[in-house]
């Protein structure tokens, strides 16, 4: 769709009458170049070592963070004591809140993760992240890109 409507936008606001024809191939060029793209995002994730899927969870999770308005504070991982004595290392914190950031296939929390969960109720959150959130990551723009390279030779 994205590829349709950059079409015919750049048809528009540059005084060309609306190609229906070139709207569609921009269509199916940015739907091909972003499913390959993104195909191609969600394999890598996947096929990363489980410490370099931690890493990508946490800065996808500080990404989302971010997007929520809650800017993760700066400085290494520490330790967060619970109510039973032990402690916990939380991936990022932002005044009161705490978040732990999962990748793969689940999001198994420690025993020590559950604790911490339910002590700071809401102020625990937890993101979770697929290969497929990384394959449409990278699919939406590449399909937008896609789209404004594919069917150039029409124009």
């Amino acid at each position: 769709m994205t590829g349709w409507v950059t079409s015919a936008a750049q048809d528009a606001l540059n005084g060309r009458p609306v190609s229906l024809d070139r709207a569609g191939k921009a269509a199916i060029a940015g739907r091909l170049f972003g499913a390959a793209a993104g195909g191609a995002a969600k394999r890598t994730a996947n096929a990363l070592s489980p410490q370099a899927k931690g890493r990508l969870g946490e800065a996808m999770g500080a990404g989302k963070s971010a997007i929520n308005g809650r800017w993760r504070e700066a400085g290494p991982k520490a330790r967060d004591p619970l109510p039973n004595g032990k402690y916990w290392v939380p991936d990022g914190t932002s005044e009161d809140v705490r978040f732990e950031d999962k990748f793969g296939p689940s999001a198994r929390l420690s025993p020590n993760q559950r604790a911490a969960q339910a002590a700071l109720g809401d102020r625990f959150q937890l993101y979770h992240f697929l290969p497929d959130d990384v394959g449409g990551l990278i699919g939406m723009p590449a399909g937008s890109i896609g789209a404004a390279v594919g069917p150039s030779q029409d124009r």
